[in-house]
């Protein structure tokens, strides 16, 4: 399958969905993955989610223990799929860093508004951007909504819903129907997770889809 899709997305975007959905593939984590770069785009550390080993192994988390300690206060960027939680947000203070781009919004546990919540935070100057590409939304909730179909994990699937309906229900077609067995029994990259997903996404991608 050609990678078109994916082979447009910035460098830094390609490095998160290869970790997130690579772990996806491999060991059935949640697909969510995090790089932290310099101001000049150079990918400094790359953390895919491991939650099942420790609920405290987010890929942010990852991303920035692995960061190297002379990115301290050099404008370093995050990059991650899926919106972070209140840890990762205080996580993302203390590494002081200056951006924190997202892919697609959590809408509940999703917390970058804690960025402004008081002194302390505010003082980071930390600007949160995203989401800014509408296919790359639809696919991280797709994605997303089918481990946590397949899990049973289905508190919160209201607040996904008023989200974005479409990419939700299309994340429950795809447990339904295996496409992640499939994927591994095709041995399927991220980039082809990726395309194949967006494919059945259709190219409606509006939230009130």
């Amino acid at each position: 399958m050609a990678a078109a899709l994916f082979a447009r997305l910035a460098p830094a975007w390609q490095a998160a969905l290869n970790a997130g959905i690579g772990a996806y593939l491999a060991s059935d984590a949640v697909p969510i993955g995090a790089v932290v770069t310099d101001v000049a785009g150079e990918i400094l550390s790359v953390g895919a989610n491991d939650a099942e080993s420790s609920p405290l192994a987010h890929a942010e988390t990852r991303a920035l223990r692995d960061l190297p300690r002379a990115a301290d206060d050099t404008g370093a960027i995050l990059f991650t799929t899926l919106e972070p939680c209140p840890m990762c947000v205080g996580a993302i203070r203390l590494a002081r860093l200056s951006r924190a781009h997202y892919a697609a919004r959590d809408p509940a546990a999703g917390s970058l508004d804690l960025l402004q919540a008081d002194e302390l935070m505010r003082d980071l100057g930390c600007e949160s951007v995203g989401p800014d590409d509408e296919v790359m939304e639809a696919v991280i909730v797709a994605l997303v909504t089918e481990s946590r179909q397949r899990r049973g994990q289905l508190r919160w699937r209201a607040e996904w819903l008023a989200y974005h309906r479409h990419a939700v229900r299309v994340g429950i077609r795809l447990a339904e129907r295996g496409a992640r067995a499939d994927w591994i029994s095709r041995s399927a990259s991220a980039a082809e997770v990726f395309d194949a997903a967006a494919l059945i996404l259709g190219g409606r991608t509006a939230a009130a889809g």
